[in-house]
């Protein structure tokens, strides 16, 4: 999966991005952050290879489509709402560790069934799994972003 993601970080760090149609005007005294939407175009240029070169309309889904990885959300990413995300995984993977513990001592001393205590363990592991995709969106979210605003190079901290 690392290597996955790494390779899907290469590639948008070699991409460039053209949006197709402005997600909405932005108001006179506020910052507006920019959001990819349905019909948005992303044109993606993988560097060496201009096979998996593809320009993809982002899906009423939110989706495009890229070879070799499949179908890759993006549509309605914006980083501070991202951000705001890992913050509330981060605290459900910490309620859902607490609960595995009482749950564990409660069944050390009899009280409770192994049927709790796995159910409470896949709790833990779907929490931890919503975490990481959070993070995962937050990082695409902003090399998209960087990306559009020219900024995006190797040492950018989103690819860290």
């Amino acid at each position: 999966m690392s290597f996955i993601l790494r390779c899907f970080w290469l590639l948008l760090f070699s991409a460039t991005t053209a949006l197709a149609q402005p997600a909405s005007a932005p108001a006179a005294t506020a910052r507006v952050e920019p959001v990819l939407g349905v019909g948005d175009i992303v044109k993606i240029s993988v560097y060496q290879n201009p096979d998996l070169s593809v320009d993809a309309r982002v899906s009423e889904l939110g989706q495009i489509n890229f070879p070799l990885i499949g179908t890759v959300t993006l549509g309605g990413l914006a980083v501070s709402a991202a951000e705001q995300r890992i913050e509330v995984t981060k605290a459900s993977v910490a309620e859902a560790e607490e609960s595995l513990r009482i749950t564990q001592n409660r069944y050390e001393t009899g009280l409770s069934n192994v049927t709790d205590l796995l159910r409470t363990e896949t709790a833990v592991l779907e929490a931890r799994t919503r975490q990481l995709a959070a993070i995962h969106d937050q990082r695409i979210a902003a090399a998209i972003l960087e990306l559009a605003a020219g900024t995006l190079t190797a040492d950018s901290e989103v690819l860290n």
